[in-house]
């Protein structure tokens, strides 16, 4: 695979934003980065009528932030596509490709002609003690595809890849470094939280939940009593700080915390039954989305899991300057998606 100049495009449910890196030998430098926010009441997942408006947005983000190229790599929302790791004996290509067909249609709820299916050895394509081999499947809805497609013609670009956000995620902030820990990937986006496990740099499970930034808002809302606006202030400035407002926005978002927290859960103890090997153990949680720099969200995770739990920075090992440093601030883990994009080599 190579690095051809490109950047990453990431259309998410609050904000738009865009990545653009170089590359000197094994050295990525940041270019040129930037964000806006996505126009009220449009939703590209959801409704045709929308790309228009969401194009002439990103034109102006890409004028603005002075990117230099038309090739783009962008990310499918994880709550739009399905991604799952799954074990076989092994077998040939021609095997494998009969017997994808009916894993996918075993937990797609679409048709076969109107998804598009892809797979990946794992593993290095090497066989497993147990004789089995793990195949990553993402399998992305026709129309999705066509509606983000449209979104790169209607802005003159020209698509370099489609990604996922999970793939993504692990891409920014672990690599393919086969020597990093096993990590669990907690991504606490607007709509939905993604949950990936990266094993010495590889993908070996994945699990997205409808529950988000924006189920906590609402929470916070209906609890006190304040206007959607009001909600996501008091969410972001008090968050899950049990000694700001007595803990009453805290207590506001336990429940829906709670169901986040169940999922994580439920993804360590799998891990744990699956890779009894110490050293296939999770050994640290990164979090990123929005959400991830809600006050005290750290620190109430790694309360309830007795565990290691950072906020992902995308940008550590990326060259920036001073400029570019104080510009993005405490605000590098919402680019996670872009910067995994504009890290994509073909």
């Amino acid at each position: 695979m190579s690095f051809k100049n490109h950047f990453g495009l990431d259309i998410g449910s609050t904000s738009i934003k865009v990545v653009q890196l170089s590359k000197e030998g094994n050295k990525f430098k940041l270019s040129t980065f930037g964000q806006f926010p996505t126009p009220k009441a449009t939703d590209v997942n959801v409704a045709d009528s929308d790309i228009a408006t969401i194009s002439e947005t990103v034109k102006k983000l890409i004028k603005d932030c002075r990117i230099n190229t038309n090739l783009v790599a962008v990310a499918l929302p994880e709550t739009q596509v399905y991604t799952r790791v799954i074990e076989l004996p092994t077998m040939n290509e021609a095997e494998l490709t009969a017997a994808l067909k009916f894993q996918v249609e075993q937990y797609v709820p679409l048709p076969a002609d109107e998804i598009s299916v892809k797979h990946t050895l794992l593993a290095g394509q090497n066989l497993r003690k147990d004789g089995k081999m793990s195949v990553l499947i993402v399998a992305s809805p026709n129309y999705l595809i066509n509606r983000y497609l449209s979104i790169v013609q209607a802005c003159g670009l020209e698509l370099m890849a489609v990604d996922t956000e999970t793939l993504c995620s692990a891409r920014a902030l672990v690599g393919s470094d086969s020597n990093s820990p096993t990590t669990l990937l907690v991504n606490i986006g607007a709509s939905g939280s993604d949950f990936a496990v990266i094993t010495k740099g590889e993908l070996t499970a994945s699990r997205t939940i409808n529950t988000g930034g924006i189920a906590l808002t609402r929470a916070v809302a209906t609890e006190l009593g304040l206007e959607t606006l009001q909600a996501e202030e008091y969410k972001n400035t008090y968050g899950m700080d049990p000694n700001q407002l007595s803990g009453s926005v805290a207590k506001a978002m336990a429940p829906v915390m709670d169901l986040i927290l169940a999922e994580l859960k439920r993804v360590l103890l799998t891990v744990s039954n699956s890779n009894p090997a110490d050293d296939l153990l999770v050994k640290r949680i990164v979090i990123s989305g929005g959400s991830a720099l809600i006050p005290g969200m750290v620190s109430y995770l790694a309360q309830q899991l007795s565990a290691e739990v950072i906020v992902g920075n995308p940008f550590a090992q990326i060259e920036r300057s001073p400029s570019q440093i104080a510009a993005i601030g405490e605000s590098s883990v919402i680019f996670t998606n872009a910067v995994g994009l504009a890290l994509k080599e073909i």
